[in-house]
C-alpha cells in the first residue's frame, strides 16, 4: 500500500475476516511509517451511500472491508462505484484463506460459450466470499493484488481464488485451473 500511495496509486482495499483486525491494519501502517495514509471502515458508511468523507476521499485512502461485506450486493456495488473502473491500486486479502472453497469454475455469456466469444468465467457452487473474491478480480483488471494468510492450503483447489499468481491460464504450462490442480494433485 505505502509503495503505491508513493507511485500514485491513492486507493486500496484491506479485506479481512473481521472488523476488529481493522485496529492490527491501522498499527501495522504506523509501524512501517506509513500512518499518514487515512485508513476508513466500509461499516461506517450507509448502504449504497457513496464513499465520501469530509475531503470526499479524493486524496485518497485505504477502506477496510470485512468478507462479510463483500458479498452484500449493495455493499460490493457501492465498493465498485468508488473505485471506478480503472482502479489500479492495491487490493490486500487478509485472511485469505477464508477465500478458499472457490467450488467450480465455468465459462458463461458468450456466443460460443467461451472466453474468445465473449463469454465470462463464472464460479458455481462454493462459498460466497470466495465467489465474490474472484470477481472482484476481474472486475477490477489492472490492480494490484495481495494474499496474505498464515495458513497454508492443505489442496491444490484452495488456490482457485489466487487468479493473479497466474499459476494457469494463457502464457503458463497450464491452460486453466483444472490442468493445473490435476498436474499438482499427481504430485
Amino acid at each position: 500500500i505505502f509503495e503505491n500511495w508513493v507511485l500514485g496509486r491513492r486507493k486500496a482495499v484491506w479485506f479481512s475476516c473481521s472488523a476488529d483486525l481493522m485496529v492490527d491494519a491501522t498499527r501495522d501502517m504506523i509501524d512501517i511509517g506509513a500512518g499518514n495514509i487515512p485508513m476508513f471502515n466500509l461499516r461506517d458508511f450507509k448502504k449504497g451511500a457513496k464513499l465520501f468523507t469530509k475531503d470526499g476521499l479524493k486524496g485518497g485512502c485505504v477502506m477496510f472491508c470485512t468478507y462479510a461485506l463483500l458479498v452484500g450486493e449493495d455493499r460490493y456495488e457501492q465498493l465498485q462505484a468508488w473505485l471506478g473502473d480503472e482502479f489500479d491500486g492495491v487490493l490486500i486479502f487478509d485472511e485469505a484463506h477464508r477465500c478458499k472453497n472457490s467450488g467450480t469454475t465455468k465459462v458463461k455469456g458468450g456466443p460460443q460459450e467461451d472466453l474468445a466469444g465473449g463469454g465470462r468465467e463464472v464460479t458455481v457452487g462454493g462459498s460466497k466470499t470466495a465467489q465474490r473474491v474472484i470477481e472482484l478480480q476481474m472486475d477490477c483488471p489492472s490492480a494490484r493484488v495481495v494474499y496474505v494468510s498464515a495458513t497454508g492450503a492443505c489442496a491444490p483447489r484452495h488456490l482457485e481464488f489466487m487468479r493473479r499468481l497466474e499459476l494457469w491460464g494463457d502464457g503458463t504450462a497450464f491452460d486453466d485451473f483444472s490442468s493445473f490442480e490435476t498436474a499438482i494433485s499427481k504430485g
